[in-house]
């Protein structure tokens, strides 16, 4: 399941001479090298003719077998038959001749005047034909499965060192990162965040139904709780030293009642030179009953945006961080979506998008549509556990990665990158750097004419879009350090440093790989032992058609044997076709193949 593409060919290390061990699905590894796809294809060509010539000396040292083993005793039909196997000179040539022995031994045979089977010639017959099935079906397969995943394992490559950034944010201080949120360089790193956002809300509408065989979801367009769950492995985050970790969110959200403290206001603001004092209808939402932390809906200005959600945690990062430690965050989803004018109710009388007639309709008149999103929509309160498991050890918190037993994970990736990315809800990166766009009700808001499409909007697919939105970010925070970071390196920003480089050099930090259709991964197995068999098998022919016939040998054992059947077979095709050029005709037309003749059929 593809999710993302690949960046430019600086994002990968490419070296014939670096071999890595690729992980897969299944906790293995196969030690592998990177090349160009272009180059991979050469690879595959050059690999199937050395399969081609490893067949070819199969077949030769196969034929000799024959020779040897094959047992003649008095029997006319089985001497005809090893001269058609020696003839066929491969099995593509020999099918034929030894389905005509079948033939031949079930239906053109008689004994004593009657009808009978040759069962000596049957049997050897399907020996036969089983062995040059054998080695036609091994000379197809191989060299299928070598141009499919036996020699190109996968298309990926390990990242390059190089190309990997991340900004070292000093997350020592945590009010001091919260306070120091509008400097440069938060702000040139927040100005890529949102692109991988939209990244991964394409991503969703392309993944269809596949996504959400991950995703377990459950919720309704009127429902007032919706429950979620997904597991992410480090195979699918690219992790080549930790494909086995598992990153588990489950979460739980769900909408409440007014009786829990939303506020319906009209907020004051202050007269100007040129306007009188004016009131502005205000919906405020606090943070669970606390009043001195809430949140504003201000209607007369928004509805004529993009409806939205605001993410909402307690006070700050910093107690957020400290309130996991004791059973899980807690945040809530605020709605942006009051006051919004649609010309069709909505016929659910759904918790975001329930309608009311507007008061300000006037028949007639152009973009002043019959119907407005109420005002006083519900919160979502949500709860969030996040586990992280390997080898069947826990631990609950990205902080504590390194209480995992036998984890192999650079501190660039668990401290740098997960400390930052996962040490809050993904929901919070989503609605805090691209609130606008990320709801599922975005297509459906016609900007120049202010109005939405409420028939076609849910709170359900609002929630829907943004968990799978979370699933698909959470996947590629990792590969985003060269696909996608990556072009803040270099910038001449104040102490704008590399987080690579601060958590122990860029070289030791590319433990993880990249996928893309520019690079393949060869196995390196293939590469080594598909040259050492061929040279071996053809030693075998060398040592079997130049060393035998010159040893010293006497008539006795499967040496001599081969010898003789071997050279009497020569000189049996040499007698044929010398009878044949001096009579100027075939003497053995009606026969069963086109074998010399040497005696009556049995």
């Amino acid at each position: 399941m593809d999710f993302y593409d690949a960046g430019s060919m600086s994002s990968f290390l490419i070296s014939i001479s670096h071999w890595w061990r690729l992980p897969d699905k299944n906790g293995g590894s196969t030690l592998v090298v990177s090349v160009r796809t272009a180059d991979a294809q050469l690879w595959v060509v050059t690999y199937t003719i050395l399969v081609g010539l490893i067949f070819t000396a199969a077949c030769d040292l196969a034929t000799g077998l024959v020779l040897i083993l094959f047992r003649l005793g008095e029997s006319g039909t089985r001497h005809a038959m090893l001269v058609s196997y020696y003839n066929g000179q491969g099995p593509s040539g020999t099918i034929l001749p030894m389905t005509g022995y079948i033939w031949h031994a079930l239906w053109g045979c008689k004994s004593r005047g009657k009808w009978s089977i040759d069962w000596n010639a049957l049997r050897a017959s399907f020996i036969l034909l089983l062995l040059a099935f054998m080695l036609l079906f091994g000379d197809v397969t191989t060299k299928f499965f070598l141009g499919g995943r036996a020699l190109v394992v996968a298309n990926a490559a390990q990242a390059n060192p190089d190309a990997v950034f991340y900004p070292d944010f000093d997350t020592s201080n945590q009010n001091l990162l919260v306070n120091s949120l509008p400097n440069t360089i938060v702000d040139a790193f927040k100005g890529l965040t949102p692109q991988a956002i939209s990244q991964a809300s394409a991503r969703v509408t392309n993944a269809g139904e596949r996504l959400w065989h991950r995703i377990q979801y459950n919720g309704n367009g009127t429902g007032a709780q919706f429950d979620y769950q997904y597991t992410l492995t480090g195979y699918e985050m690219g992790l080549r030293d930790a494909p086995g970790l598992n990153f588990t969110v489950r979460g739980t959200c769900a909408t409440y009642h007014k009786s829990d403290g939303i506020i319906a206001d009209k907020f004051k603001n202050p007269p100007s030179p040129t306007l009188p004092e004016t009131f502005e209808e205000v919906d405020t939402y606090p943070f669970y009953g606390n009043y001195s932390w809430s949140n504003r809906v201000y209607l007369s200005r928004e509805n004529y945006t993009v409806p939205w959600a605001y993410f909402m945690n307690e006070f700050d990062n910093k107690t957020l961080m400290q309130n996991v430690q004791y059973g899980g965050y807690t945040f809530m989803i605020v709605p942006h979506t009051a006051w919004r004018q649609s010309k069709q109710p909505n016929p659910q009388p759904d918790p975001w998008y329930a309608t009311e007639e507007s008061p300000a309709f006037v028949a007639g008149k152009i973009f002043n549509p019959e119907y407005r999103i109420k005002r006083g929509r519900p919160a979502l309160r949500c709860t969030q556990n996040d586990t992280y498991t390997y080898n069947g050890h826990k631990v609950y918190h990205v902080d504590n990665l390194s209480k995992l037993p036998g984890l192999k994970l650079s501190p660039f990736i668990s401290q740098a990158v997960f400390g930052r990315e996962f040490g809050s809800p993904v929901f919070s990166k989503i609605l805090g750097n691209l609130p606008f766009g990320t709801l599922a009700s975005t297509p459906y808001f016609v900007p120049n004419e202010r109005r939405l499409d409420a028939t076609r909007v849910s709170l359900n697919d609002d929630f829907r879009e943004l968990v799978g939105m979370s699933f698909v970010y959470s996947r590629e925070v990792v590969r985003n350090t060269v696909l996608l970071y990556s072009t803040l390196k270099g910038r001449n920003y104040p102490d704008f440093k590399n987080a690579a480089k601060g958590y122990g050099g860029p070289a030791k930090n590319a433990d993880f790989f990249l996928e893309g259709t520019e690079v393949a991964a060869l196995s390196v197995f293939v590469i080594i032992v598909t040259p050492c068999c061929c040279a071996f098998l053809w030693l075998l022919v060398a040592w079997k058609r130049l060393i035998i016939p010159r040893t010293k040998i006497d008539n006795e054992g499967i040496i001599a044997r081969y010898i003789l059947r071997e050279y009497g077979l020569r000189a049996v095709n040499l007698f044929k076709n010398l009878d044949e050029e001096l009579s100027k005709k075939r003497k053995f037309s009606g026969r069963q193949t086109e074998s010399p003749y040497i005696r009556d059929l049995d």
